[in-house]
């Protein structure tokens, strides 16, 4: 919110007489600052010792009558929102005569308090009489303003929207009573308003003193004149508008933020030729803009014909009807291609009535703009428009969907939804399209007639008639197969599911309405760890011969466990070092050769998580320690692991692929010699 510069004001405690003493009031004369370093009053008269900001860090001599209680030899001191500063002024026999004492109030005092109200006040000490001190009276102050208005900046004035929109021509002009033309303006209002600011118009930088505004109120706009005589000084064009704020300090701010105007019209273009559009013009058959003109990729073309008049500093805005188009650069004596977006085009036919099958006219123009001011208007020319789709006006023009079309769903062999993983990449799928629109309980984009195509990723389906019996079932359609082979040609990751309505028009041809794509998530096999192949068995080199009769049986000894042995992870298709990798021990006894019965021996069992590989073909090598290998603290036996590895892949960090399990014999019996 806005206002007028407040300053908190501070005040001293008051200093009480001694028990049973009597108080002699405060002395009744005021300090008197020099006129010539105290501000203009404000607009209401009223003075409040507003400093100039250009006396910051001067010493200022104050007056004051002495009171006839002050005598030669007592001493005044200034006091400074009740804190004394500078050094005692002794009153000499020459200032007793005159009855009057000038006190000096130093920058450097002055700079120890904050900016804003400050309470000042002088204190007597007498010479003699064994009295306390006493004071000036209460109340006085002076206010510094070290800080211009605006902060963090002032705002750009306004102007009439049709100056904004026409330039400054002789009809923008208002005439005061002194019968001078100029261009008003509106100040918003800004931090720290108050009445004596002095608003001065600037154009280009250059301020005109003559126009400058002295805010009377705080209100939300102060209108300022820019008058005609200053806007002519600086020459027909282009040209920044702008002003600055002097506070009654004298602080100036820095310049508004600025407008660009253009003042006024030196030439009126008469020989423009209507636009041409080659959507319409170019129709063998029946000419009619049709939805895929209207969509077409970077817009609908206008074709606006060369012109020697124009030059590359103008610009060029199509009327499309009732819809105004970007502007657009000119050229010299070319013609000019403009590209209507499907906005445009969707809002101005859907405002001809209720969506129907029908061609809609519209005019379509153009006005060429020389430094925003307007040079003439081409006649227009009248083309036929029907955008009549299945799922009505699109609710975000923007995109190429129609969000009036609820998405379809995807159902797996499995019955999951929108998701094809596992044995689902196998299997055919199923595609239902939903029967009512976006958010409703009635309404069906379809008739009978329109031709229903669904699209998976890349890959539309067989097309599907509506007929007279879907319409009259009313109910989702739910016979749409997605083959297995298009589900592994588009292939794993996020899918995109969308089905479009064709809806013939009675003038010929059709409008094709497309849905909002279903993202269906799909994880294949082929993008786990294997590939969809079986994870390579891991081994334990050490194990290799370590039984002469039979080299074949993988075996560990206390004498190969020293110091731990290493499991080997092959490297394995879609390998990444991002791959989280456990490995997983299952102990048994007796060896696992042995025909006896196997039995689970738990408290040997071991896991190792967290492992990575290092690159995406080097194997990942898992240091097992001998103490987890053997288990001294246990019974030495004889036994065998079931060793294997769990991968949750990069590619899906959710869906475990297991390695087959790698046995190996683990002998801790005996003692080493």
């Amino acid at each position: 919110m806005d206002g007028s510069k407040t300053y908190k004001a501070m005040r001293k405690a008051s200093t009480a007489p001694a028990p049973g003493a009597l108080a002699d009031d405060p002395l009744p004369e005021v300090l008197a600052f020099p006129s010539d370093a105290l501000a203009p009053l404000p607009p209401n008269g009223f003075a409040d010792n507003l400093l100039l900001a250009s006396t910051r860090g001067t010493s200022l001599d104050l007056t004051l009558p002495l009171n006839e209680q002050i005598y030669p030899g007592d001493t005044l001191q200034l006091e400074l929102n009740g804190t004394r500063v500078g050094s005692p002024h002794e009153v000499t026999d020459e200032e007793y005569s005159a009855g009057q004492v000038t006190l000096t109030l130093t920058g450097e005092d002055r700079d120890s308090v904050p900016e804003g109200t400050v309470e000042i006040n002088y204190d007597v000490d007498f010479l003699s009489g064994g009295g306390l001190p006493n004071t000036g009276p209460l109340g006085q102050r002076y206010i510094t303003d070290y800080t211009a208005e605006g902060a963090p900046f002032l705002g750009e004035p306004r102007f009439e929207a049709s100056v904004i929109a026409n330039g400054i021509i002789p009809d923008s002009l208002e005439t005061d009573a002194s019968d001078r033309e100029y261009l008003p303006a509106q100040v918003p209002s800004y931090f720290q308003k108050a009445p004596g600011d002095k608003i001065t118009p600037k154009i280009d930088g250059i301020s005109d003193d003559s126009a400058a505004v002295i805010v009377q109120t705080v209100s939300m706009t102060t209108e300022i004149p820019y008058f005609r005589t200053f806007i002519e000084d600086q020459g027909d064009g282009p040209h920044d508008f702008g002003y600055i704020v002097t506070d009654r300090a004298g602080n100036v701010s820095d310049e508004s933020r600025v407008v660009t105007l253009t003042a006024l019209l030196k030439d009126y273009l008469t020989d423009l030729i209507k636009p041409g559009v080659p959507a319409f013009d170019d129709d063998a058959d029946v000419p009619l803009i049709d939805e895929a003109d209207a969509r077409k990729p970077g817009g609908l073309e206008v074709i606006i014909p060369g012109n020697p008049s124009l030059s590359s500093t103008d610009q060029i805005e199509v009327q499309w009807g009732s819809r105004i188009a970007t502007r657009v650069p000119a050229q010299t004596g070319t013609e000019i291609t403009v590209l209507l977006p499907y906005a445009i085009v969707s809002d101005e036919w859907h405002s001809g009535g209720a969506p129907a099958d029908e061609a809609r006219a519209v005019d379509v123009s153009y006005t060429v703009y020389r430094n925003t001011i307007s040079r003439g208007r081409s006649p227009a020319h009248t083309v036929e428009v029907n955008l009549f789709v299945a799922g009505g006006k699109d609710p975000d023009p923007e995109t190429p969907e129609n969000e009036n079309l609820t998405r379809p769903t995807l159902a797996a062999s499995s019955g999951a939804e929108n998701e094809i993983s596992g044995p689902d990449f196998e299997e055919d799928a199923t595609v239902t399209v939903p029967w009512l629109l976006e958010g409703s309980l009635t309404a069906t984009p379809f008739v009978e007639g329109d031709i229903l195509t669904v699209r998976y990723g890349s890959v539309d389906l067989t097309p599907r008639p509506i007929t007279d019996a879907d319409v009259t079932a009313a109910v989702d359609i739910n016979d749409i197969v997605l083959n297995n082979a298009a589900i592994k040609t588009v292939g794993s990751g996020t899918v995109p599911l969308s089905y479009r309505i064709a809806r013939s028009l009675t003038s010929g041809g059709s409008n094709e309405d497309y849905s909002p794509p279903q993202d269906v998530l799909v994880k294949g096999s082929d993008e786990l760890p294997g590939g969809g192949n079986p994870l390579p068995v891991g081994s334990i080199p050490e194990a290799d011969g370590t039984y002469p009769d039979d080299p074949t049986r993988q075996l560990i000894s206390r004498k190969e466990a020293v110091d731990g042995t290493e499991f080997i992870i092959p490297a394995y298709v879609n390998q990444k070092p991002g791959d989280a990798i456990t490995v997983t021990a299952k102990a048994f006894r007796p060896f696992y050769r042995s025909e006896a019965t196997q039995t689970p021996v738990s408290e040997r069992d071991f896991e190792i998580p967290d492992l990575h590989p290092t690159d995406e073909t080097s194997p990942t090598r898992v240091h097992i320690e001998e103490s987890t290998l053997m288990r001294y603290d246990l019974l030495g036996i004889g036994f065998h692991f079931h060793i294997s590895y769990t991968v949750f892949g990069v590619a899906d960090p959710t869906i475990p692929v297991a390695s087959a399990e790698y046995l190996v014999d683990m002998d801790s019996r005996g003692t080493l010699p």
